[in-house]
């Protein structure tokens, strides 16, 4: 019997600094906050197409927002 394709969502909220140590104000402002929703499209057990849209804030002042699309599988 075939499985169908299934479709899947995804939402992640992340806080992120690139400074090893936020001990400064300066490195305290560089914080990034971004989120990200997301669908996925299983075509089989092993293989999926993936999509998602993100919206980082640095410091609370949008900087950056995008999509990115993936193909995965496993063997």
């Amino acid at each position: 019997m075939k499985k169908l394709a299934v479709l899947g969502t995804a939402i992640a909220l992340s806080n992120m600094t690139y400074a090893a140590d936020a001990a400064t104000q300066a490195q305290i402002d560089e914080l990034k906050t971004q989120n990200d929703i997301g669908v996925n499209y299983w075509l089989a057990d092993t293989a999926v197409l993936k999509a998602d849209y993100f919206r980082q804030e640095t410091a609370g002042e949008l900087s950056a927002t995008g999509y990115n699309l993936g193909v995965g599988f496993s063997f």
